[in-house]
């Protein structure tokens, strides 16, 4: 007991000690509690940011949360998706693959992981000649690639093991019907994309054969769609409303809006497509400068 204090002062004294110092310890927790509020106020402005606006992309087999959701990207910085880490895919699932160019990354990958089945739809003879060199390099093990190959290419696929007898390569381009249309190149030869939108690109074309998705499923005897993917160059949002009117509904939807990033979507399509998709039952879960990815909820129709 402290010199000069009766016994109950000094009880008195250290009650009160104890009481400041919770109070203080209490002020502590409010403040981390407010801090954690700021941080993740900043890091969601920094995530609208970079994930939505800019060209930030996330590295190939890299984990990261999008608004409380897991995911992972599968293949390069420039043809790669993210999708649900808890995505549940195998061996019996249907990929549609819409628009191939020259980097299949994802494809390979999403084969590898869950030897899917994977249907490659583009009508563009480099996308085929690719496809062929694909093949070639995983029986070979050499790199012979011609074409505007991406740096992180070899990279991301060298540890695949393709299964290539689950894998079609359908020679159209995606439409809203079955017809003969042409397709424009790219300004520039080195590029693969061509388009079938006319003034996006050159006024230089060729022929192509076009189908859509409803047809194409049909010719495969197919009743269903795991994922679809579509970089296809202004053509996604013909091709998405009428897969709706379709009535098809894939359980994952990947997709380029390249009408809105290659600033032609005069009549706001893209914004008129995302709130369709909503309104049937679509989330959007990832936004990386326009390329987004959906997931259906089914509870929405309980």
């Amino acid at each position: 007991m402290p010199c000069g204090y009766g016994k109950n002062t000094w009880i008195r004294f250290n009650l009160s000690s104890i009481l400041i110092e919770i109070m203080c310890f209490q002020k502590l927790v409010f403040l981390i509690l407010e801090l954690k509020t700021e941080i993740s106020w900043i890091a969601y402005f920094i995530k609208q940011m970079y994930l939505e606006k800019s060209r930030f992309q996330i590295p190939s087999g890299l984990n990261y949360y999008y608004f409380g959701i897991l995911m992972k990207r599968y293949g390069t910085v420039y043809g790669g998706w993210n999708l649900p880490e808890s995505i549940q895919l195998d061996s019996n699932s249907i990929i549609y693959s819409g628009g191939v160019g020259e980097d299949i990354s994802f494809d390979l990958l999403v084969n590898t992981k869950f030897n899917s089945n994977i249907f490659l739809i583009d009508p563009t003879k480099r996308a085929l000649k690719h496809y062929e060199e694909v093949q070639s390099y995983f029986k070979n093990k050499v790199a012979n690639f011609t074409g505007d190959i991406q740096r992180d290419y070899i990279t991301n696929i060298h540890n695949c093991n393709p299964d290539f007898s689950k894998f079609t390569f359908i020679s159209k381009g995606l439409w809203r019907m079955k017809d003969i249309m042409k397709f424009y190149r790219p300004t520039n030869d080195k590029y693969v994309s061509h388009t079938l939108i006319e003034k996006m690109y050159s006024d230089n074309y060729e022929i192509v054969e076009v189908d859509s998705i409803k047809n194409i499923m049909s010719d495969m005897s197919h009743t269903h769609i795991d994922c679809l993917k579509l970089d296809i160059e202004g053509s996604e949002i013909a091709v998405l409303k009428q897969m709706l009117l379709d009535n098809i509904f894939p359980r994952i939807i990947c997709v380029e809006f390249d009408l809105i990033l290659k600033k032609v979507d005069y009549n706001n399509e893209t914004d008129e497509i995302i709130s369709e998709l909503t309104r049937v039952g679509y989330k959007m879960i990832d936004n990386n400068n326009w390329n987004c990815v959906f997931i259906r909820i089914l509870d929405a129709y309980s």
